[in-house]
């Protein structure tokens, strides 16, 4: 029984991987570097390394205003010997999670999921800013404090955990030496809001 669970579990990934094959392919060594600019003020850093990726969060500040937009960014650098690895994950490498601490409300952080493909430059960090966005029904609890936080440049008052994930597989080819490996790595950092 376990092997006939486990051989629907193997053939459903390959399904998936499969159809995912005619995904996007892009280059992220041409893209802009954006954590790389000097940040001024009080920027909070939190950084993950596993095996030759480094995962790293920044905010601009500790404390913004609720009118203020909130600078947030995460990058992803592999740090390996080959000259580049290409990478499988969904509409982007990152999932930026809000959490309210003062209110207990995490905001849901909606994501496309095709299979795109990309290339990492060995030493050159793929970066990208979060935007706020959140998905929630009609119907749920808390949906006067997701539209309240989807108004405007700022977020609501109260203290925050900014947490970015990233979960990407490495693609075989003809340059990468290792075996495929899933990569599920995560880190956060404190922010606070104030009126």
């Amino acid at each position: 029984m376990k092997k006939f669970v486990f051989l629907i579990g193997v053939f459903l990934f390959g399904t998936i991987i499969t159809a995912g094959c005619a995904g996007n392919e892009s280059d992220l060594s041409s893209s802009t570097s954006m954590l790389s600019e000097t940040i001024e003020g009080n920027p909070v850093i939190a950084e993950q390394v596993e095996d030759y990726f480094l995962l790293k969060i920044v905010s601009a500040e500790e404390v913004y205003g609720s009118e203020e937009q909130v600078q947030i960014s995460a990058s992803l650098t592999y740090e390996g010997e080959e000259q580049s690895v290409t990478i499988q994950h969904a509409e982007s490498p990152f999932l930026f999670q809000v959490t309210n601490k003062t209110e207990n409300i995490t905001i849901p952080y909606d994501m496309n999921e095709p299979l795109i493909t990309t290339v990492l430059e060995s030493g050159k960090p793929y970066e990208e800013k979060y935007e706020k966005r959140a998905g929630f029904s009609e119907d749920d609890p808390n949906k006067t404090f997701f539209e309240q936080f989807l108004k405007g440049e700022g977020f609501p008052a109260g203290e925050y955990e900014i947490e970015v994930k990233t979960d990407f597989f490495i693609k075989p080819d003809a340059q990468w030496e290792g075996p495929t490996k899933r990569y599920t790595m995560s880190v956060s950092i404190p922010i606070e809001i104030v009126e």
